[in-house]
């Protein structure tokens, strides 16, 4: 059983926990997936935005230092291609911080950023 749990931000207390850990005074418009420890403690985020009717890019990832070594990136990445599948994209890309960690979870480089088709990808 993970020692984290994902789920969409809900509210200004998890807006302002998002904040802290992005060490960031605006959070980005998109879907925020916000990572909590299984005590409650914020572990990580993850902004997934819309590039464009095929495409869905993910602005920002962070994991803090106690969150490391769970599998939370990894999870945060796929609930995020989850949520683009959903949304009919048919590519996750990256470019911005943690698309060095993208390139460990199946992204290919395209130019500058790191893209993950979601053709043959299924939600969960």
């Amino acid at each position: 059983m993970p020692e984290f749990r994902i789920r969409p931000v809900r509210g200004g207390e998890e807006i302002a926990a998002v904040r802290d850990l992005l060490r960031d005074e605006a959070v980005p418009d998109g879907i925020v997936l916000f990572g909590r420890g299984v005590n409650g403690a914020p572990l990580g985020a993850l902004i997934l935005a819309r590039a464009d009717l095929a495409r869905c890019t993910i602005h920002r990832l962070y994991v803090a230092p106690e969150g490391r070594g769970l599998g939370l990136g990894a999870a945060l990445v796929s609930a995020a291609a989850d949520r683009a599948a959903r949304m009919e994209c048919r590519s996750l890309m990256s470019s911005g911080p943690g698309t060095v960690f993208c390139g460990r979870v199946g992204f290919r480089a395209v130019g500058a950023a790191m893209t993950l088709s979601l053709s043959a990808h299924r939600p969960a």
